[in-house]
């Protein structure tokens, strides 16, 4: 059994190292999920489709994408099941896209990234949730334990491998290069919700560093070894975190000393996300794709099971009660949707 923790000012002493056996089980787990997931346009698309978006017009004018590349992801992601295209007209044929149950399921994901933008960004990431059975209009989402509803922290997480499913690593999945795009812009000439979250998790790269951060993987050497990561896209990843405040080089008066890499108490606060991206996975990826890592719980001793909760009357924040609001400056009104309307259609992924 391996501990997942992350540095923290309170430690009283430097951690060993985590094994290179289980670090790798880590990056396996989270490689498979970020082939799927973690790509900005895909997640751009993802939660335009969560907040109602069906139509590709809305789609294109809403994230700013080229037909073409707004066309490639929704190919990609009603292949991989998580959007259902359904035909509207037939003469032209013209269709809307629907969020599958494998998509609907995302509502935690986007939950927990929502709450991430409100604690550390001023604008609040442009997305409101409102708990419909107690009212509340603007909800910060709380991560407990299902097990104890203890609030989680990240140094009570433990993890388990199982050496029996233990693979090879995954290939990686095509990663677009963080020059070349920007989800800062679309054409209502408003930013995208979630943009410092799709900033971290929409590059597969940037998701990889961060899992190796938690897992005490802290040199430029060992990052390249564990991910295979070429000199200049790992300079560029590293370089990148750390303007977005999730990493910090360390110095001489750090108990990591010089020549390390460190999160701070913002790429700290991302364990939930990371969670909710890995119960996403281990509940619809296909079983071939299961995870080998296992997730507990220190103070209770349960395996973790994320609970997403209202922090205005701690009741369980769920698609099905919850509202999610995208707030657009300049437009008359505000886009409203139960993000369990999709799922009283019956869509389910083929």
């Amino acid at each position: 059994m391996a501990t997942l923790t992350a540095p923290t000012p309170t430690a009283p002493e430097r951690a060993p190292a985590i094994d290179a056996l289980t670090v790798n089980a880590v990056l396996n787990a989270v490689r498979q999920a970020a082939n799927v997931l973690c790509d900005r346009w895909s997640l751009v698309t993802l939660l335009l489709a969560q907040t109602g978006t069906h139509r590709f017009n809305d789609f294109s004018e809403r994230s700013g994408m080229a037909s073409r590349l707004l066309t490639s992801r929704l190919a990609m992601l009603d292949e991989q099941g998580i959007i259902v295209r359904l035909p509207y007209t037939r003469r032209p044929p013209r269709y809307d896209y629907h969020l599958s149950h494998m998509g609907l399921a995302l509502f935690d994901v986007f939950a927990t990234m929502a709450r991430w933008e409100q604690t550390w960004h001023a604008s609040g990431g442009g997305l409101r949730i409102e708990h419909l059975p107690c009212g509340s209009m603007t909800v910060q989402p709380a991560s407990h334990c299902a097990a104890c509803d203890a609030g989680l922290q990240a140094i009570d997480i433990k993890l388990a491998v199982s050496q029996r499913e233990m693979r090879p690593m995954p290939t990686k999945a095509t990663s677009y290069r963080r020059s070349t795009l920007s989800t800062t812009k679309r054409g209502t000439g408003a930013p995208i919700p979630l943009t410092h979250a799709i900033d971290v998790f929409g590059d597969k790269w940037g998701i990889e560093l961060v899992m190796c951060l938690f897992t005490r993987v802290r040199k430029f050497n060992d990052f390249q070894m564990h991910l295979g990561i070429s000199t200049n896209i790992l300079a560029d990843r590293l370089a990148h975190l750390s303007a977005l405040g999730i990493l910090r080089p360390t110095t001489d008066a750090d108990r990591y000393g010089k020549g390390a890499y460190a999160l701070t108490d913002k790429g700290i606060d991302l364990h939930p996300i990371l969670l909710a991206i890995q119960a996403w996975a281990d509940q619809w990826l296909p079983e071939r794709y299961r995870s080998p890592v296992k997730f507990v719980h220190r103070p209770c001793g349960h395996p973790l099971q994320l609970r997403v909760s209202c922090d205005c009357c701690g009741e369980a924040l769920e698609r099905g009660n919850s509202c999610l609001v995208i707030e657009r400056a300049g437009e008359p009104g505000q886009q409203k949707v139960n993000a369990n309307a999709n799922c009283a259609k019956g869509i389910r992924a083929q």
